[in-house]
């Protein structure tokens, strides 16, 4: 810290911060700087016109090991003061452009803090117009040159490009000096030392000719404060009031009935002066000064965090853990344990843990623990624990940086760990990176994600789940208030993948959900390379009252009759992929089909001779899903039971009609080894655009109508070819063309069909002697809920007169539900080649299953 000393226009604030960071540790401990180191600097002005006119500066030297940069945050935020970055030459370029960010990112941020925190503090000016001055220094040129990294006059090739980044980036916050001041410490005495000097006189001449507001009473307090700091360097700022009172020397001094206010601007004066520290803008510390900043920075702070290798005598914690005891033996001759303690709590970098089997009392250092956290092991749950898939409620925050100036201090995630103690009054397990705690049932855990994100989950049992988000709320609000001043963005993570145990879950922008109806869906926003977006619904993510609404959007699958297609399968994963909306008045959600997913992929392949697929959209009917899932499991307790051989008859007394049968069931979906009886057929059905949506949410009405009683049979026709049912959407097959809508589409229907007991339908033993169907228009009954024909493009679709030789096939159903449309497919059709392909040869027969 640079102090400058009252010139003709009054007293003058002036701080300069000398950040160290040698890339060589020095050869021996008791050159490393423990904690910040206050000394004072004269440089003598032989610019200023006037005859020996001295800049008197206090620097503060800044230990560069990282253990030391929690108490950094403490001296990095004053816009009056002068930042001095140190970056070793003799490094590679990236590691020297990597510190250089890492500083001014730090310096940036607390600025920022301390700007945020001057806000909301009576009485402080948060001074938004002054840009603090930064100058970049190298350091070791002579050996960087040995190395052949710079010239012979200390540049390196990328200096340059390396110093406008760095002002395009934190230029909006800081005035960094436009050069790149290169020199060896300690050797260095020619024109770049200098050009160091010179810029620190700059800054000195532009602080006194700012005019401050000084307390004419300033002598008269600091040469009392002077007087307490020998009984005690530490005081509470009342105590220090009443002390200054009793200490004026009569009744009518100035000081004998100073009042409050004055006083506070008196010790914010002294602070910015460098005589004693107040952090009045810390609510943790505002109620206590430092007389003496030396004992604070460099007796107390600088031992209490002194890591391995930098002198001795430090705390040495095991995990972060460390004893009374302990702490009586480090500091002893500096001050005593209990005060000790009290300083580290007030800076939020200790909390007391419950007392050993032997009744010692322990005391924890989040910022001392070098253990990261193994996720797998002490969160996520594997398929073969206990506890998997015990826990209801899953919910998570991310709070993250998003300006590139700035960055979560190295302060942050220790202050948080250690405020979670008082907040849930019991000890969190603590990792450098991470925490966890309980709270009323709920699990909750936080992981930061370098210094620039912070995650944020919760899981609770059933009995725990009003619990969680109130949990979760208070963890976050810790975050938040860490970081003010930072910008970031809140950030709800996918509760779906946060039961999976995603490494890192997608999210979606809290500010664009919060005020979203609690049923619709939303989709995500926040992912990383090679995520595929999201869509979940509002009361999911933000973990609304336990109740779920009457149209919760339900799942594909029954209990006990699932099902699959070979190539895909509807269920949550599918769901998980999608971007959902919905649910309309019919209670039906729809999403579009993503081309990477499984389904689309074979949808793909079902396209016959001109016909290409456009775009699928998924469609899930509430209605329509109870209804079939509610025949499946009619059809499976008919044929399971013994006393229904009605339901259960063979056609061996046809071979024609048993081998169409088996290559009927050959076309059913798998289902697994203890589902029995669920026979699920993959069908299509052809229909005017102008109907798609109705019959996507409402199902597919029997359409047999006076004029059209159907030839096979009253009831729904489809098909398990999709060009043929594309004839039906184009209205080829009548003979007309249907024209396709504004995009140039047709539509078809994609379905899943219940088939219990199929009829087989043969030109032998179902037609009558005028070549027509004896089940025109008839319904289907006797037992069979369905008819299925083989039929022939050359005899005008009508039943193949040698089974197993046919272009297409037909199939009829009695019921609505026993038909779930899946997806709406729309595709682009060239007539003429869709009309060859209705019109062409059949295929070779199929061999018989």
């Amino acid at each position: 810290m640079i102090r400058s000393l009252p010139g003709k226009t009054g007293y003058i604030q002036h701080l300069i911060y000398h950040v160290m960071q040698p890339a060589n540790e020095p050869d021996r401990a008791e050159e490393r700087t423990p904690g910040i180191k206050v000394c004072d600097m004269v440089i003598r002005d032989r610019g200023s016109g006037e005859a020996d006119e001295v800049a008197s500066l206090r620097v503060y030297d800044f230990g560069g090991q990282l253990a030391y940069h929690v108490i950094h945050t403490l001296m990095m935020s004053d816009r009056l003061a002068a930042f001095v970055v140190c970056v070793d030459l003799s490094q590679r370029e990236q590691h020297v452009k990597e510190r250089a960010n890492y500083w001014l990112q730090f310096i940036c941020t607390r600025l920022q803090q301390g700007m945020a925190a001057a806000a909301n503090s009576i009485g402080a000016a948060p001074m938004t117009e002054v840009k603090p001055r930064v100058i970049i220094v190298g350091t070791k040129k002579d050996l960087a040159y040995k190395n052949n990294l710079v010239d012979a006059d200390g540049h390196p090739t990328w200096g340059k490009a390396m110093m406008a980044d760095l002002q395009d980036t934190f230029g909006h916050i800081i005035d960094i000096h436009s050069t790149l001041i290169r020199f060896t410490c300690f050797l260095d005495k020619g024109r770049n030392f200098n050009a160091l000097r010179l810029e620190l006189v700059r800054h000195w001449r532009w602080l006194k000719d700012r005019q401050l507001e000084v307390p004419k009473v300033v002598s008269e307090v600091a040469a009392i404060l002077k007087t307490a700091q020998l009984e005690c360097p530490l005081w509470k700022v009342g105590d220090l009031l009443e002390r200054v009172h009793k200490s004026s020397e009569h009744e009518f001094a100035v000081t004998a009935a100073l009042p409050e206010n004055i006083f506070h601007l008196t010790l914010r004066y002294l602070h910015a002066r460098g005589d004693l520290l107040w952090y009045y803008k810390l609510p943790s510390l505002a109620d206590v000064v430092f007389l003496s900043p030396n004992w604070l920075l460099h007796d107390v702070m600088g031992k209490a965090l002194q890591p391995k290798g930098v002198a001795c005598g430090g705390l040495r914690p095991k995990r972060g853990v460390v004893s009374f005891s302990d702490i009586s033996a480090a500091f002893e001759g500096i001050a005593s344990p209990e005060l000790v303690i009290s300083i580290l709590q007030h800076a939020l970098l200790c909390f007391e843990l419950p007392q050993n089997e032997r009744g010692r009392r322990r005391f924890m250092l989040p910022s001392r623990v070098e253990e990261d956290v193994d996720v797998d092991k002490e969160w996520r749950q594997h398929e073969d624990d206990d506890d998997h898939d015990n826990w209801a409620v899953y919910g998570g925050r991310r709070l993250k940086v998003t300006d590139d100036a700035l960055a979560l201090p190295p302060g942050f995630f220790p202050h948080v760990q250690t405020r979670l103690h008082s907040k849930f009054r019991t000890p969190p397990d603590i990792w450098r990176n991470a925490f966890r705690c309980e709270w009323r049932g709920v699990q909750c855990f936080g992981l930061q994600r370098g210094d620039r994100e912070v995650d944020v989950w919760v899981r609770a049992r059933e009995g725990a789940t009003t619990h969680a988000l109130p949990c979760l709320t208070k963890v976050f609000s810790l975050l938040q208030e860490e970081a003010r001043g930072i910008d970031s963005h809140h950030i709800v993570l996918s509760p779906k993948q946060l039961r999976q145990h995603v490494p890192k879950p997608i999210g979606y922008a809290f500010d664009a959900i919060h005020n979203q109806p609690p049923n619709e869906f939303v989709e995500s926003s926040y992912h990383d390379p090679g995520q595929s977006a999201l869509s979940e619904r509002v009361y999911d993510l933000l973990m609304l009252p336990p109740e779920r609404p009457d149209s919760a959007m339900p799942t594909w699958q029954c209990p006990g009759y699932e099902w699959h297609h070979p190539s895909w399968r509807l269920d949550d994963t599918l769901d998980e992929q999608l971007r959902w909306s919905g649910p309309n008045a019919h209670r039906t959600y729809t999403a579009p089909l993503p081309p990477n997913t499984q389904l689309y992929e074979w949808v793909e392949k079902q396209m016959a001779p001109g016909m290409s697929l456009s775009r699928v959209e998924v469609t899930k009917s509430a209605t329509m899903l109870q209804l079939f899932n509610g025949r499946l499991a009619q059809c499976a307790s008919r044929r399971a039971s013994p006393n229904s051989p009605h339901f259960n008859r063979t056609f061996d007394y046809d071979r024609d009609k048993k081998r169409m049968v088996e290559q009927l069931k050959a076309q059913f979906a798998q289902t697994g080894e203890d589902v029995e009886h669920v026979n699920v057929l993959i069908a299509w059905h052809g229909c005017s655009v102008s109907n798609i949506d109705a019959m996507a949410s409402e199902g597919l009405a029997n359409l047999s109508k006076p004029a059209d009683r159907g030839f096979y049979g009253a009831g729904i026709y489809v098909t398990p070819q999709a060009g043929y049912a594309a004839g039906y959407s184009t209205r080829l097959l009548p003979g007309t063309w249907e024209a396709p809508n504004s995009r140039g589409e047709h539509v078809l229907l994609l379905c899943a069909v219940s088939i219990g007991l199929a009829q087989p339908i043969t030109r032998q033993a179902d037609y009558n002697e005028a070549s027509r169907c004896k089940w025109f228009g008839e319904p289907i009954k006797d037992g069979f809920d369905a008819r299925y024909v083989q039929v022939l493009s050359s005899d005008n679709f009508q039943a193949t007169p040698t089974p197993g030789t046919y272009n297409f096939e037909e199939i009829v159903v009695s019921q609505e539900a026993q038909v779930l449309p899946i997806a709406k497919v729309f595709v682009k059709v060239n007539r003429d080649e869709l009309r060859d392909y209705l019109a062409s040869p059949p295929p070779a027969p199929a061999p018989a299953p």
